[in-house]
C-alpha cells in the first residue's frame, strides 16, 4: 500500500519491530503394534483382557478417547526473512478464513494501488521487500475485495508501540522518525484503543477480554471530486503480546498504479463483517 493512502487511512502509525521467539513447529505422531502368534484361544483371551482393562479404566471397551484439537494459533515471528514470510503467510492465511466465514460471497481482487499487489483470488501479501523501508510496520498490506456487488479494499496492520531496534532504516521519513523524542508506548497504544468521544467510534470487549475499538469515518477528499465520500470501516484489536490488529474497508479501489477511485458510497464489507474477522484473525494468534 502505497504511503500517502496508508497515512491517511490509518494515520502516521509508530515505528514497528517483531522480536517474539521463533516459532517451534509441533506435530504428534502415533504408531501401531501389532503382535501376531500363538493360537486362536490365545489370542481371543488378549483381545477379552485387554477390553476389560480399558473398560475399566476409559469406558466402554473398543470406544477411542475424543480427540484433542489441534492447536492452530501461531505467533507473530520475524527473526529472518523465511520466518517473517512465514509468520506472513498464516496471517493472510487466517484472514481469508475470516472472509470467508464472515462474507462467503465476497472473493478478492487484485488491487495495483498496494506494492506487490496479490493476483485475483489471493489474500494481500503481508510482507515484502518494501515493507520497513515504508513505514515499519513489519506486517501491512491489503488487496481489492468485491462483496454483495460493491468494490473496494481491506487491509490489514499490524501495529507495535514500542522503539524500534531494527538497523534497517532507509526512507527519509523513517530516519526523521528515529530522531524524534519517544513517546510512551502505552500512550500511543491508548489512542487506538479509546474513542475519547470521538464520533463515529466505539469501544467493546472481544470474546476473550481484549480490548477494541471499531470505527467509521466518511471524509470528502479533494482528489476525489465526484458525489461520494471516502468511506473508512476500521476495527482496532488488542493482542496478547501488546501489538494492535487493524483491519481497514474502504469504498476506494486501486484502478491504475498508485490510483485510486471511489467506486460506491459504502465499503464492500460492513461494519459488523469486519469486526466478526478482526475477532477470529486474533483467535488465531498467540503470544
Amino acid at each position: 500500500m502505497n504511503q500517502q493512502l496508508f497515512d491517511e487511512v490509518v494515520g502516521t502509525p509508530p515505528p514497528s519491530t517483531v522480536d517474539v521467539v521463533a516459532i517451534v513447529a509441533r506435530e504428534r505422531r502415533r504408531s501401531a503394534v501389532r503382535r501376531i502368534g500363538g493360537t486362536m484361544a490365545a489370542v481371543l483371551g488378549l483381545a477379552v483382557s485387554a477390553g476389560i482393562v480399558a473398560a475399566g479404566q476409559h469406558g466402554p471397551a473398543g470406544v477411542a478417547p475424543p480427540p484433542v484439537a489441534a492447536d492452530n494459533r501461531f505467533q507473530l515471528v520475524a527473526n529472518d526473512r523465511d520466518s517473517a514470510q512465514l509468520t506472513a503467510k498464516r496471517l493472510a492465511e487466517a484472514l481469508d478464513a475470516a472472509l470467508r466465514n464472515a462474507a462467503p460471497d465476497a472473493r478478492w481482487i487484485r488491487s495495483n494501488i498496494f506494492s506487490d499487489a496479490a493476483p485475483d483470488g489471493q489474500p494481500p501479501r503481508l510482507f515484502t521487500d518494501n515493507t520497513l523501508k515504508q513505514h515499519e510496520q513489519m506486517f501491512s498490506g491489503g488487496t481489492g475485495v468485491l462483496a454483495d456487488g460493491r468494490r473496494g479494499m481491506l487491509a490489514l496492520h499490524i501495529l507495535r508501540f514500542e522503539p524500534v531496534t531494527g538497523k534497517r532504516c532507509d526512507e527519509p521519513k523513517c530516519v526523521a522518525a528515529r530522531a524524534l523524542p519517544r513517546e510512551d508506548p502505552n500512550k500511543k497504544r491508548e489512542l487506538f484503543l479509546s474513542c475519547r468521544g470521538e464520533t463515529g467510534c466505539t469501544e467493546r470487549t472481544g470474546p476473550n477480554g481484549e480490548r477494541m475499538t471499531i470505527r467509521t469515518d466518511f471524509t470528502k477528499l479533494k482528489r476525489f471530486p465526484g458525489p461520494w465520500k471516502a468511506a473508512n470501516f476500521q476495527v482496532y484489536v488488542e493482542l496478547v503480546d501488546g501489538r494492535l490488529l487493524n483491519l481497514v474497508s474502504t469504498n476506494e479501489y486501486g484502478v491504475g498504479e498508485r490510483e485510486s477511485t471511489l467506486q460506491q458510497q459504502d465499503p464492500p464489507l460492513t461494519s459488523a463483517q469486519l469486526t466478526q474477522m478482526a475477532i477470529e484473525v486474533t483467535g488465531r494468534i498467540r503470544a
